[in-house]
C-alpha cells in the first residue's frame, strides 16, 4: 500500500482508507504473464481527479499511474450539442466501435492490457502482444495506448465486424499520468509509424456544417454502426 500512497501522493493512512471502503482494490491475479508487475491496485470510483479504472502499478521498472479513460458526454441534439461545444471550429467525426475498450502499456519489457474497469486482463494482454508491436512505448515509454478490442474472438461483446479473432483500433494515445491526448494529426502519424489499426475518421469539416455532419450520422445508423464521436 505504501507504493499507492507514493504515486497518488497521499498519506499511508489514506490509502489504506480507500480499500477499506471499496475504492482500492487489486487490478491483477500474479501469474508467470504478468512477471513485470509487483502489484498493482485499481480506483473502482473517481478520486480526487483520478478517474474510475485508473491503475497504480508497481512494476520492476518503478512506479506507473495509468488514468482511467475520461466519460464521453453525449449530445442529444445535434446542432445545439455542437454549437455549444465546438462552436464553428473544425472537427473530426469518428465511428465508435463497438467493441471493449482497453488501455495498453508497457512496464518492464513487456505491454499489458488494461480493461476500462483498470484490470490487467491476462486474455487481452496476450492478444495484444500478439498484435501491437511494442516499438512505439521504447519511443514513448510514458504514453498509453487506447484502443477498441474488436472481433469473434471477443470475449466481451460480439463481433458485428466479421473480424477474425482479436484486433485493436487505435482511437486515442494519451499520456499515463496527465491524461492529455496528442492531437489527431500527431496520433495518424504515429499510427502509421507503428503500423497501428485504427478506427475510422469517417469525416473532417466545421462544426457548424450540420447538414454533412446529419449524413455521416444518418449512413452509420442505416449500416447498424453504433455511433460517432466528435473530436476538436
Amino acid at each position: 500500500m505504501n507504493f499507492v500512497a507514493e504515486a497518488l501522493n497521499l498519506s499511508k493512512h489514506s490509502a489504506e482508507r480507500l480499500e477499506e471502503r471499496g475504492i482500492l482494490r487489486k487490478a491483477f491475479v500474479k501469474s508467470k504473464l504478468f512477471d513485470d508487475i509487483i502489484d498493482a491496485y485499481r480506483l473502482e470510483k473517481k478520486f480526487g481527479p483520478y478517474e474510475e479504472g485508473t491503475v497504480i502499478i508497481k512494476g520492476v521498472d518503478g512506479l506507473k499511474v495509468v488514468r482511467g479513460f475520461p466519460k464521453i458526454k453525449r449530445i442529444l441534439f445535434v446542432e445545439s450539442g455542437l454549437k455549444k461545444h465546438f462552436g464553428n471550429a473544425e472537427i473530426a467525426l469518428e465511428e465508435k466501435m463497438n467493441g471493449y475498450n482497453v488501455r495498453i502499456v508497457k512496464v518492464g519489457k513487456k505491454i499489458y492490457a488494461i480493461t476500462r474497469g483498470g484490470l490487467i486482463c491476462p486474455y487481452t494482454t496476450e492478444k495484444a502482444r500478439e498484435k501491437i508491436d511494442d516499438a512505439f512505448f521504447n519511443s514513448h515509454p510514458d504514453f498509453m495506448l487506447c484502443c477498441e478490442a474488436v472481433g469473434k474472438a471477443s470475449p466481451y461483446v460480439a463481433d458485428q465486424y466479421g473480424i477474425e479473432g482479436l484486433e485493436f483500433f487505435l482511437f486515442d494515445i494519451r499520456n499515463c499520468r496527465s491524461n492529455f491526448p496528442v492531437g489527431i494529426p500527431e496520433k495518424m502519424k504515429i499510427a502509421r509509424n507503428f503500423g497501428l489499426r485504427t478506427v475510422e475518421i469517417l469525416k473532417i469539416c466545421r462544426a457548424d456544417n450540420i447538414e454533412e455532419i446529419k449524413k455521416v450520422i444518418m449512413d452509420l445508423h442505416e449500416r447498424g454502426r453504433e455511433g460517432v464521436v466528435f473530436k476538436d
